[in-house]
């Protein structure tokens, strides 16, 4: 997987997921190898929402719905803030790059 997808594009992805709907962490990788294409493990995502818990952009609660226990992540005011802030700066970094090969 490309450092690319890694780095600050999974955590505007992921945060996009959840302004969506509330979600648990394998919902998440599940969703995120759908729309992507890439399979990412329980190493990659769960570090960055305990990240993204840690930095206030989502809170968490236990959900007792099911069979299982299930960790439910949501947005806060303060990660739909970040969301819309990275997805300017990356469509900002983005947009030089379509012109290539495009003459």
């Amino acid at each position: 997987m490309s450092n690319l997808v890694k780095g600050p594009l999974l955590q505007a992805h992921v945060l996009k997921l959840l302004q969506d709907k509330p979600l648990y962490g394998y919902a998440i990788m599940a969703t995120l190898k759908k729309n992507l294409k890439i399979n990412l493990n329980s190493s990659t995502v769960y570090p960055l929402l305990y990240k993204l818990e840690h930095d206030g952009l989502v809170i968490s609660a236990w959900s007792f719905s099911c069979k299982r226990q299930k960790k439910i992540y949501v947005l806060t005011p303060r990660g739909k803030a970040v969301l819309v802030a990275d997805v300017l700066e990356l469509k900002m970094l983005v947009a030089p790059l379509l012109t290539v090969g495009a003459s």
